[in-house]
């Protein structure tokens, strides 16, 4: 019931988010790809809710969420000027931090290889696509009852994948240009 609640929470914080990048925000230049995060993130909440698969969205909400939390962090300080000695580093901390650990590890190793590796994928070979000759045909045909859903969960993922690259890919640029002057 507690998971239910905090399914519909994270359901409303993200259709809030995309509600709040369409139309509140000003648009910025990765607003495509923004649009397609928050619209593919809410697709694979209410997915894994209609599937009754909590435990991989949890996994998938928590790694997304606690990553966030030195970006925004950056952000807000950023906004606030706490950069350089006035404000003891934190905007550069807190880059530093979400550039080379949290992002990286959760979001470019963890997500990949942990959950569409390892959480999808080789749980779809396994039982659904003859990796394992134990189940037997009526197991598999319970297993493999979502298989659209599982194609289309582990394609929305795999998008989600390609996004986190290509804001890992800016954060770099970002890195050259302040090193580069």
């Amino acid at each position: 019931m507690i998971l239910n609640k905090f399914y519909l929470f994270q359901l409303a914080i993200w259709v809030y988010t995309g509600f709040s990048c369409k139309w509140i925000e000003a648009r910025r230049k990765d607003y495509l790809q923004m649009m397609t995060h928050h619209v593919i993130t809410i697709m694979l909440v209410l997915f894994s809710f209609a599937n009754e698969d909590q435990p991989i969205g949890l996994l998938i909400l928590f790694v997304h969420d606690f990553s966030d939390i030195f970006l925004d962090l950056m952000k807000m300080c950023n906004y606030l000027k706490l950069e350089g000695t006035h404000g003891m580093f934190i905007v550069e901390t807190a880059f530093a931090i979400n550039t080379f650990v949290t992002w990286p590890y959760l979001r470019l190793y963890y997500f990949p290889v942990y959950i569409i590796y390892n959480g999808t994928m080789k749980g779809y070979i396994n039982n659904c696509g003859g990796g394992s000759e134990t189940n037997s045909l009526l197991r598999q045909i319970e297993l493999c009852r979502g298989l659209d859903f599982c194609i289309s969960g582990i394609t929305l993922l795999l998008i989600l994948a390609s996004l986190h690259w290509f804001w890992y890919f800016l954060m770099l640029r970002i890195l050259y240009k302040l090193l580069t002057g």
